[in-house]
């Protein structure tokens, strides 16, 4: 028998919503994809021209739950 793959347990972040990012700034799992910058309280989506470059500090699964937890499109969006 194959081992099964070991999961990883999705740790909540500070905000409502939220899930603490894996080693790097990496998404938590595939369902979370926005990516949540603490201090400026800015979030980038796929869109954004930041997001390849944006290291998350915290990853939601929509943007509708980053502006719930306060935060904000970058202004170039």
């Amino acid at each position: 028998k194959k081992a099964a793959k070991k999961e990883r347990a999705i740790v909540p972040g500070r905000f409502p919503g939220s899930a603490t990012p894996l080693e790097g700034g990496k998404a938590p799992s595939a369902d979370y994809t926005i990516k949540g910058n603490e201090n400026s309280m800015i979030y980038h989506s796929p869109a954004s021209p930041s997001y390849e470059r944006t290291i998350a500090e915290t990853w939601f699964k929509s943007e509708a739950d980053a502006v719930a937890a306060g935060f904000r499109k970058p202004r170039n969006m």
